[in-house]
């Protein structure tokens, strides 16, 4: 089989696979809402669920992608990644030990500090599968991941609905997030063994943890940033308010946050895309919002170089002397800085090769 129809088979098998999930995900946080949490469970447990996905960047370290990227692996290596991040899941529960509380008491609510570090324990748990799934990609087995992924996040869902109806209410769903790490630990194994040897090398992996530590950064950032919303509103305005908020949350944004993760975008350039260019009924078509950018970006207006004899003199002037379209444009707001209709874009500017002006 060459590469494109092992890539297209398995852009296939992931968009099936993340459609499955969404659903069972989304059924299930329905049930558990509708028949088991009051809006002050839910805004309690979702003042520490957001943090969830950059703990998991952090405790990943980048290692999936340098395994993906680097050919130079050998058994030693990635026996020393894998302690490695043994080692800073390891701290990383240490220090949730003790920020986890700190955090309950600046909430006015302890249970939120235990969540995360209930969480803490899963970094722990995902060290189990975190290297064989990098493998799994990097060999471009894809239906097994789909698979794996699949049996696992239905097992979180299933999870998440039992122990609600156990009276776990408000732990239902880091209970659920360690039951899903354990099954997917168990499948990933199953499909590609890995034992690790006790070897510890820190100089021989250090470019791999360089290059995963890039890749990881940014992600933390971006998770960090979009997680903060749910904590300031828990603070402010309470349990209720933040259930509610939760709420609104996970059934109106999830799908824009499944597509956005799909195609490497943040959700809210998705949400304002689909805002923006949907159709009057509500749904949104690739062609017609293609026409509708194009329809935005027209200009029924003049050029302003056709309407303003001075301007047009400035620039021809400017062009003749072999001025580049940035040049100009930084010119015309330094000459004039209290003049708006003075200033151009370079992609105003002429072409400084053409000769029309």
């Amino acid at each position: 089989m060459s590469l494109n129809a092992k890539v297209n088979r398995g852009v296939a098998w992931a968009a099936g696979a993340q459609a499955i999930i969404a659903i069972a995900d989304l059924v299930s946080q329905v049930v558990v809402v509708a028949l088991f949490l009051t809006w002050d469970n839910l805004g309690v447990a979702f003042a520490s669920i957001p943090f969830y996905t950059a703990l998991d960047y952090i405790a990943d370290l980048g290692i999936t992608s340098a395994i993906i990227q680097h050919d130079d692996h050998t058994p030693d290596r990635i026996s020393t990644m894998f302690w490695m991040n043994m080692l800073v899941t390891g701290g990383m529960f240490v220090v949730l030990l003790g920020l986890g509380p700190l955090y309950g008491y600046i909430q006015g609510n302890m249970v939120v500090g235990w969540l995360l570090v209930a969480y803490g324990g899963k970094l722990l748990l995902q060290n189990v599968y975190a290297i064989p799934f990098a493998f799994l990609k990097k060999e471009m087995r894809f239906l097994d991941v789909s698979v794996a992924r699949v049996i696992a996040h239905l097992s979180e869902s299933a999870a998440r609905i039992v122990f609600a109806a156990m009276g776990y209410t408000i732990w239902c769903w880091t209970l659920a997030a360690l039951t899903r790490a354990f099954v997917f630990g168990v499948i990933i194994q199953m499909r590609h063994p890995f034992l690790p040897r006790f070897v510890f090398r820190p100089r021989e992996v250090s470019h791999q943890i360089r290059f995963g530590l890039r890749n990881a950064a940014s992600n933390v950032l971006y998770q960090l940033y979009t997680s903060l919303d749910g904590p300031i509103v828990f603070y402010f305005f309470g349990e209720k308010a933040n259930g509610i908020y939760a709420l609104a949350d996970q059934i109106v944004l999830e799908p824009v946050k499944s597509i956005a993760v799909r195609i490497g975008k943040s959700y809210q350039t998705v949400y304002r895309e689909m805002a923006r260019n949907c159709k009057p009924d509500g749904r949104y078509q690739p062609w017609f919002a293609h026409n509708q950018a194009h329809l935005r970006r027209r200009r029924p207006k003049p050029r302003r170089l056709a309407v303003e004899v001075r301007l047009r003199t400035v620039v021809a002037d400017k062009v003749s002397r072999h001025w580049s379209p940035r040049q100009i444009s930084r010119w015309l707001r330094r000459r004039w800085p209290c003049r708006p209709s003075s200033a151009l874009t370079a992609r105003s500017d002429p072409d400084p090769g053409s000769r029309r002006i």
